[in-house]
C-alpha cells in the first residue's frame, strides 16, 4: 500500500530529531551565557608604610594627592576594592577585567581577567593591592561583558 500514510511516521522523525536538536542546542546556549556583573561600589584607600592602617576612601574624600601620606607616615601603596552585584542566584556569571595605567596608558600597573566569590546571593568584592603607585596618575578600567567603567586616581608627587 503505497501513499497510504504508513510510512508517514518514518519520514517525519528525522525532522522531529533535527528541531529537537536545534531546540536542545538553543536551549543550552542559552543556559551557558554568563550573567553580567554590574560594578556596585569602587574603592580606594592609601596604605601606611609604618603600620598598615588604610586611609579613608579617596574616591569619596577626594584629597590633596600630592605626596602621600597618612597622618605622619608614607603611603606608597594602595590598596583598591571593586564591589560587584550579579542576578540573584546566577549560576554562571561573567569574569570581570580591570586594567589600570598611568597617565600615558602604557605601563600596566594590573590587568586581571578574575573571578568572583561570592558572599551572599549577588554581591561579591575583589580587592588589588597596587605596590608603590602613590605618584603616578592612574587610569582604572573595569570591564564585564559590555559594560565598561572608568575612574582615575591623580596621585603625583615632587620636591
Amino acid at each position: 500500500m503505497t501513499g497510504s500514510g504508513l510510512n508517514t511516521p518514518n519520514v517525519k522523525k528525522p525532522m522531529h530529531r533535527a528541531l529537537a536538536f536545534v531546540v536542545g542546542v538553543w536551549v543550552v546556549s542559552v543556559s551557558a551565557t554568563a550573567e553580567p556583573v554590574v560594578l556596585d561600589k569602587l574603592e580606594a584607600f592609601l596604605v601606611s608604610s609604618r603600620n598598615g592602617k588604610l586611609s579613608d576612601d579617596l574616591l569619596v574624600t577626594k584629597p590633596a594627592l600630592w605626596n602621600a601620606v597618612i597622618g605622619d607616615a608614607r603611603a606608597d601603596d594602595v590598596l583598591l576594592v571593586a564591589h560587584f552585584k550579579t542576578k540573584l542566584n546566577a549560576e554562571k556569571v561573567d569574569r570581570p577585567s580591570i586594567r589600570i595605567t598611568d597617565t600615558d596608558g602604557k605601563a600596566i600597573i594590573a590587568m586581571n581577567h578574575f573571578d568572583l566569590t561570592f558572599v551572599g546571593e549577588e554581591d561579591a568584592s575583589k580587592a588589588f593591592l597596587l605596590p608603590d603607585v602613590t605618584c603616578r596618575y592612574l587610569k582604572i578600567v573595569i570591564t564585564s561583558g559590555t559594560q565598561k567603567w572608568n575612574n582615575e586616581i591623580p596621585f603625583r608627587c615632587g620636591e
